[in-house]
């Protein structure tokens, strides 16, 4: 147990990733890779974060047809880490308030998980029923965007 209590941080010491303010470390990547990420986020600067619309949510109970929301739902948070990455890599706030609307985009929807998962509540596929929270892995996947993301 020492021997493992010795090779691990503090929690209050441990950093999986450098913040956004911390430039030194952002600006340490290779320029390829920053200029790769600011990239990535120039392109996702314009139009407007995927709808997720309750009707294509209930294509898996309807037909079984999963891919169309997950699909959609891929491109917000997609869009998302880019813009995120690119504002990270940069550092001058260009990117600021399309990540703010894409984590008030995810903040807003009723389930971060997927429809097909719907099984693990008692009504089953359908909607999702809020007075019985489950936590998937594309929900845990979101918490965890958003976390890293604020």
């Amino acid at each position: 147990m020492d021997t493992l209590q010795g090779a691990l941080l503090p929690r209050e010491k441990w950093r999986p990733y450098p913040v956004a303010a911390d430039r030194v470390a952002w600006e340490s990547l290779p320029a390829d890779v920053r200029k790769d990420m600011v990239e990535g986020g120039e392109k996702q600067l314009k139009g407007d974060w995927p709808v997720l619309p309750v009707s294509v949510f209930m294509e898996y109970k309807r037909d079984g047809n999963r891919s169309h929301y997950e699909h959609l739902r891929s491109a917000r948070r997609g869009r998302l880490l880019a813009l995120t990455m690119a504002e990270c890599a940069e550092g001058k706030g260009r990117f600021l308030d399309e990540v703010l609307n894409g984590l008030w985009a995810t903040c807003e929807e009723t389930y971060w998980g997927l429809p097909a998962h719907l099984g693990a509540q008692k009504a089953g596929p359908g909607l999702p029923d809020y007075a019985e929270p489950i936590v998937d892995l594309f929900a845990a996947e979101t918490s965890q965007q958003v976390s890293w993301t604020m």
